[in-house]
């Protein structure tokens, strides 16, 4: 392994020994003939146990390891960067990355942390961002709508691709004038929202798609791509730690610890399926006290 990839697995162990000192957490792993072994964190599972696991679930061996890319070691550095302002923002990458979690982080360390995050869906109507007003009689009724919402705080848009363009359209040009009108208003109100979107495709993929070139124009101010997870392998000991932590509070447990082995495989492995497919993996791998795992 690379210098950095034995500081990542090294430290890795130090945080997961320190954390589990006193925690009998276990590890299932698979091992020859399908038979299931449990190891505490004071014990040295099998060598290459989630290592077998994963080749069973590929089919093959893991590539060899590589370094990631110098430009995708610097995602943590350009997500603090892009959380500075109150710019929009577009996030873009394959599917399961972790975008929606990074914009949410964008949104913790930026200058609108404070205000609301409103998140935006998928099949949401112009009506739906601007609101509604209506008379009924004499009494003036108004919906708010997500945009009033978000006010001092930021719109979240979990899949940009997926807006109709009606809903599009209305978003690019009340970004651009600061301002719009609801259904039935007759006084136009701010739009004080900080718009953070995450979509697949690259900005001018999404163009080639139709979507809203005012829009596009807006969220161009600043653009992060999120690399696939087999571009990322120095952070994936972290990551791998970070979704057994996750399932631990899911399953009401306390997290495991990984042999320096299956951290190898972790950072080794293609990871296709990126993040879905590493808890995925790390479910089968970890079925706690009790449970089953064959590979």
């Amino acid at each position: 392994a690379a210098p950095d990839t034995r500081v990542e697995m090294a430290l890795l162990r130090e945080c997961l020994r320190e954390r589990s000192r006193d925690v009998r957490a276990v590890l299932a792993v698979p091992c020859a003939g399908g038979v299931v072994a449990f190891y505490t964190p004071h014990e040295r599972a099998p060598e290459a146990a989630l290592g077998a696991l994963l080749m069973a679930h590929f089919g093959h061996a893991p590539p060899p390891p590589g370094p990631s890319p110098s430009r995708e070691r610097s995602l943590r550095a350009r997500i603090e960067l892009a959380a500075l302002s109150a710019a929009p923002v577009l996030l873009h990458g394959e599917a399961h990355t972790g975008k929606r979690a990074l914009a949410r982080e964008v949104h913790r360390l930026g200058p609108r942390a404070e205000g609301p995050l409103v998140v935006v869906p998928r099949d949401a109507t112009v009506e739906d961002l601007a609101g509604v007003e209506r008379w009924e009689g004499d009494a003036r009724e108004r919906t708010l709508g997500l945009a009033a919402r978000a006010r001092g705080g930021a719109l979240l848009i979990e899949d940009l691709a997926a807006l109709s363009p009606a809903a599009q359209r209305w978003l690019g040009e009340a970004m651009s004038e600061g301002r719009y009108l609801p259904p039935g208003a007759s006084e136009t109100h701010p739009f004080e929202a900080r718009v953070i979107a995450c979509a697949r495709d690259a900005p001018e993929e999404l163009a080639a798609q139709g979507a809203d070139p005012t829009l596009l124009e807006r969220l161009g101010a600043l653009t992060v791509r999120v690399p696939p997870l087999r571009e990322r392998r120095d952070e994936l000991p972290e990551l791998a730690a970070q979704t057994l932590d996750t399932i631990a509070r899911v399953w009401g447990v306390a997290p495991p610890t990984l042999s320096e082995d299956a951290v190898r495989a972790v950072i080794t492995s293609p990871w296709e399926g990126n993040l879905r497919e590493l808890r995925a993996v790390l479910e089968r791998a970890w079925a706690g006290v009790g449970h089953t795992v064959t590979a």
